[in-house]
């Protein structure tokens, strides 16, 4: 059955790392660049991590890969709230993991007992991450990739039903700097700019200008250390001062 699954858009323009404890006996379908990785406290919920379906109970964790497309529905039978501490990573904190292992996927990690260091790890970021520095959450991170690499094999991986997607987030994030208008855009995947211009409204949940300054915004955040501002602001495709703090704003 093919889901239809909204892009995290807002997800993937923010690169910091997030852990919550949240219920996920529902989530709605999405997707996003950032990596995330659940970890169950109490209850039990379906999670559906492509067109795989694990159930998950306590001491069980999700691996969600970049661009895939998962979603939780808790049984109606079960009562009880379906309990996790969630952990968010974005690009550039599983880089290093990505070039060390060839992008390893995962999945489902089903053994408690080894989750159980995995875990502790993952509640002391949830307890504390407002106070770590950028440094500590990345030690926290790079152990948890760590752990997962070397006691779990990972999985091959079925192509994501969100390819145009994945493609559009792609081709924007390699041409950020350039004039991306909705014609070129449109031009580049085949579509009239109408349709295109409907197709991405609805799957990004904002319009194709606002989403492709925030990627300029980010960029420029990025690199706020490597020189004058006003010159990075440019070179990441602003073409206005004007227009970047309309954006940051």
């Amino acid at each position: 059955m093919k889901i239809s699954a909204k892009y995290e858009a807002e997800r993937d323009v923010v690169h910091t790392v997030n852990c919550v404890y949240r219920d996920i006996g529902f989530i709605s379908p999405h997707f996003h660049q950032s990596i995330e990785i659940s970890y169950m406290l109490s209850g039990k919920t379906d999670f559906h991590i492509g067109s795989e379906c694990f159930h998950l109970e306590k001491g069980q964790i999700t691996f969600v890969p970049e661009y895939y497309v998962h979603y939780a529905h808790k049984p109606d039978s079960f009562d009880e709230s379906a309990k996790a501490a969630v952990l968010i990573v974005p690009k550039k904190y599983y880089e290093e993991f990505a070039a060390a292992t060839g992008n390893a996927a995962y999945l489902y990690l089903d053994d408690k007992r080894k989750n159980a260091r995995i875990g502790k790890l993952i509640t002391e970021l949830a307890d504390g991450i407002d106070d770590m520095s950028d440094l500590l959450i990345k030690a926290y991170t790079n152990m948890i990739f760590g752990l997962i690499a070397r006691d779990y094999r990972p999985v091959g991986l079925e192509h994501s039903n969100n390819d145009l997607m994945l493609k559009i987030v792609q081709y924007i994030d390699l041409h950020y700097k350039e004039n991306l208008t909705l014609d070129v855009l449109a031009n580049e995947f085949g579509y009239s700019k109408y349709y295109f211009s409907r197709l991405f409204n609805r799957s990004f949940s904002c319009n194709l200008s606002s989403y492709v300054n925030s990627v300029r915004a980010r960029a420029v955040s990025e690199n706020s250390g490597g020189g004058k501002k006003t010159e990075i602001i440019i070179k990441s495709g602003f073409n206005t001062l004007s227009s970047y703090y309309r954006t940051k704003r």
